[in-house]
């Protein structure tokens, strides 16, 4: 980490809210549920057709507006948009729907796949 961002850091957490917050961020974090939603929430931002689907919408007339909001605004300007249902109602419906394997499904997909292959033999 380098060092201007690192003081940043440490100035922050001198703020009693700050560090309390962080506090609560990292308890929340230590929750196996809480992990079991970050990781199908990452596997789902990593998926291929999700992401060609995105790239689509980047350059359609209806959207092109709040992507280029999103870009300027950053995380702000995104939690605007993940908090209107109207905007999460258009979006899903011209994402339709994308097949996430929930994490570690290929793991328990392949027991299940053996079965097939011994009752054949």
């Amino acid at each position: 980490m380098p060092d201007a961002m690192k003081q940043q850091m440490e100035q922050a957490m001198q703020d009693p809210a700050v560090a309390q917050s962080m506090r609560q961020m990292q308890e929340m974090m230590a929750k196996p549920e809480m992990q079991q939603q970050m990781a199908e929430m990452q596997a789902y931002m990593q998926n291929q057709q999700l992401q060609q689907r995105m790239q689509q919408l980047k350059d359609d007339p209806e959207f092109k507006e709040m992507f280029a909001d999103i870009q300027k605004g950053g995380v702000g300007a995104l939690m605007k948009y993940m908090n209107d249902p109207r905007v999460l109602a258009k979006l899903g419906s011209r994402l339709g729907d994308v097949q996430v394997p929930p994490p570690g499904a290929a793991a328990a997909a392949a027991p299940a796949a053996a079965p097939p292959s011994a009752a054949a033999a």
